[in-house]
Parts: C-alpha cells; structure tokens; sequence
C-alpha cells in the first residue's frame, strides 16, 4: 500500500479513537459496537474473536479454518509482523491465502479483521496489501479507563505502572520485541495493553492482586506476572472491551482458576459484593468437533452447521448469557452439546466435507455467575465482573456505570476453550494452513 494512501488511512483511524474516546468519557458508549460492526463485511451472530496476540509462544496450534464454523463471524486481529513465517505462525494461515480469504470475507462475511495497531505500522508489509485496500479493516480500540474514572487517579495509576516496568520489564520486553520482530513497536503495544489493565485493577480496589503483579514485576517472574495479568484481563476486559468474546486454552483456563483461588481477590471493604462470586466460569460442556484444515472444508462444514441450527442455537445461548439466565442458558447449552454430539457420531459428515480431519476438542464454558443460578445482579454478566464494586466505590453523578453499558450494548463474555490434545495431531497437509 503506498505511503500516501496509508497516511489517508492512518489519519482517519486516529481521527475515529479520538471521537471514540471523547464519546465514552462522556458516558456515550453506543459507538462501541456501530465502529466495528459498520465497518465489517456481511457480519452475522453470533460472533467471537480469535486469540492471536503477541506472546513467547509459537502462535496458534492449529489451523485458522479449525475456528471458522464455530461462529456466523469470528473476527481476527491482525498484528504487524515483517517476518512472513512468525506472522503466519501467530494468525495460523499462509499469506499466499489471503487473496482467497479477501474475497471469501466479501462473499460471506465469516472472517473479519481488525488491526492491531494504526495503519502506518504496517508500511512494507506488501503481502497485507489485499487485506488492507479491499477491506479496511477498523483499527482494535478499547474504552479507556478515563470513560469511568478521575483522569487525575488514572494517570497516576499509569505512572506507577510504567515506573515500575521500568525496572526490568521494559528492557526485556524491547529486547524480545526487537528478537521477533526486529522493532519495538509490539513491545509498545503490549506496554500499553498491560497499563490499562493494571488501571483498572488499580481503580477498581483489587489491592491484594495489584500486590501480587508488582512482587512478579519487580523482580520480573515471567510467568507469574503473565498468569496474573491474564487474571486481570478478566476483571478488567468487559470494562475496556465490552464486546470481546474470551477464547482461552484449557491450561490456560485451569490456571487462572486456580491462580484466582491463591489470590484471595476481594474489594477493600466487606460491605462490598465480590466482582466474581466465587469461581472464574463453569464448563458448559466438553465436545469433538470435526477439524477443517483448509478453507474449503471450513465451508463445507458451516452448510452441515447451518441446516441442523448450530448458529441459531448458539445465538439463543448467547441471548442467555448476556440476559443473565440461566434456565435458557442450560437449555440451550443442552441441545447445542446434542447437535454437536450427533455431527460427530454421522459419518456422512466426514464423507462429504473434503479434506476434514479426526477432530478437536472445544470446551465451551460460561464466565460469571450466570451458569450458577445465582441471581439479583442487576445486569447479569455485567454486575458479576464488577460493575455493582465500580458504582460503589465511585460516586457517579448521573447514572450507574452497569445502567451506561447496559442501556447501550449487552456485555458478551461466554468463553469458548479450544483444547488442541496431541491425540489429535495435524497431519502433514494441515501444515498448509
């Protein structure tokens, strides 16, 4: 894409964060939804987000197609990565693929991407060209913790962040960034991600986990530092990113589970409802699928799913979750886990899609107290991640910040956990992608 043309394009994504921005602070976050969904090709619900961040690990354990029927629209971010074989390893397909996904995308609508950063960092990155001229992806925003909080307590919370990352997190995260990457704009971008987390624990009263990140930080433990932000995320993401959908690895599930336990995370004052009633989700179930390892056999696929109602079904569990039901949640739960068993057992499927594989498992779990039965939460989803804490802790003039969200949008946080066992390995075609 030529420099001019991206500049064009990076102003306007600019132009659109600032407007963002300024609407949320204002307690107006109707736009949250309207700037992706306006702006996607064809979407339909139900919808979810691929998990294909920047990380230590070699990206994405299998294939993109694998995730593609299992959502009417599954949006992937897109991370500016020079290095073709590390960007192909994070986002799981080839580039010489991407003409064939562009025009799939404008046909139906089943992917769509999203940037990770502002446009002008993806200058001479020549083989996103099709991606970025015939689709225009938004750039990810996220709504600051300014939108809830005093801007004065946020920006100190910042500080303190950066200060202490400073001390060995910064040079060795500039370090990996440049090993990978051979920049250090990721190492920015995650900077950014972690301090806005680490805000919103910070203003929400988490004191003790705050404590348990800085004893990780400062001496810099790796790994409990990661395990305990991902920690964060969940109590801060559906205020920063309201409309995300989770996707995690069982390990990954198990441990933050278990890591929240140790923890003992509560609000400062016992007058204060727990954020989360006890417990980090509870599985809906636990499934084989069948694995789609090309794009092709992904389409396939999605046919078998549209005539025996998995989309519909999964919409209705969706619609349960974020109302806070958990009747229709069990419900649905129930048959979606039937339909899914009977695709598995009819061997016709497998027959009929070309190229489909063994299988994979995917375990699909509910966050919050939803599944628990437990009610008087006010907004369901919303009231169990902490929005009743928020609306005690700070006194909001006009209205509550779970009557803000919820008047515009409905928090969507089912989480769907693929679990890619070595008992299902890809075969040598499916290293194609």
């Amino acid at each position: 894409m030529k420099r001019e043309a991206l500049e064009d394009y990076d102003r306007e994504a600019r132009e659109e964060q600032k407007m963002f921005i300024r609407k949320s602070r204002q307690g107006d976050f109707s736009s949250c939804r309207s700037y992706f969904w306006d702006r996607f090709h064809n979407p339909s619900l139900p919808i979810s987000k691929l998990s294909c961040e920047y990380s230590g690990s070699k990206g994405l354990k299998a294939p993109i197609w694998n995730f593609v029927p299992l959502s009417r629209t599954l949006v992937v971010p897109i991370i500016p990565t020079p290095e073709q074989a590390l960007f192909e390893a994070l986002h799981g397909f080839k580039i010489d693929k991407i003409p064939e996904i562009v025009e799939y995308v404008k046909e139906e609508g089943r992917i769509q991407f999203v940037l990770r950063s502002f446009p002008l960092e993806y200058e001479r990155l020549d083989f996103l060209d099709p991606i970025l001229v015939h689709l225009r992806p938004p750039t990810a925003l996220g709504i600051q913790p300014e939108a809830y909080f005093d801007p004065k307590q946020v920006k100190k919370h910042r500080a303190e962040f950066y200060e202490l990352a400073g001390i060995k997190y910064i040079p060795y995260l500039h370090s990996w960034s440049l090993d990978n990457f051979g920049t250090i704009n990721p190492a920015h971008l995650i900077l950014e991600d972690l301090s806005v987390i680490y805000t919103y624990l910070r203003a929400l009263g988490y004191e003790q986990l705050v404590d348990r990140i800085q004893e990780a930080l400062i001496p810099l433990d790796r790994e409990g530092f990661y395990v305990l932000m991902e920690m964060g995320k969940l109590l801060g993401k559906p205020l920063s990113e309201p409309l995300d959908t989770l996707l995690l690895g069982d390990v990954d599930f198990r441990k933050m589970r278990s890591r929240f336990f140790e923890t003992g995370v509560n609000p400062p004052s016992n007058s204060f409802r727990p954020a989360f009633p006890g417990e980090i989700g509870r599985l809906l179930f636990r499934k084989l699928i069948h694995a789609t390892p090309t794009l092709e056999s992904a389409r396939q696929l999605t046919y078998h799913y549209e005539e025996e109602d998995v989309y519909k079904v999964g919409h209705a569990l969706n619609e349960g979750i974020q109302a806070g039901k958990p009747e229709i949640v069990k419900e649905q739960s129930e048959e979606i886990s039937a339909i899914l068993e009977d695709l598995w057992a009819d061997k016709s499927v497998s027959r009929r899609v070309i190229g489909v594989k063994v299988g994979i498992k995917i375990l699909f779990a509910a966050i919050g107290a939803v599944t628990q039965g437990i009610s008087g939460l006010g907004t369901g989803l919303l009231a169990s991640f902490g929005f009743d804490i928020a609306d005690k802790l700070f006194k909001f003039k006009d209205e509550a910040i779970s009557e803000k969200i919820g008047k515009s949008f409905s928090s969507n946080y089912e989480t769907i956990l693929y679990d890619f066992k070595k008992k299902y390995p890809l075969t040598a075609s499916d290293k194609k992608l």
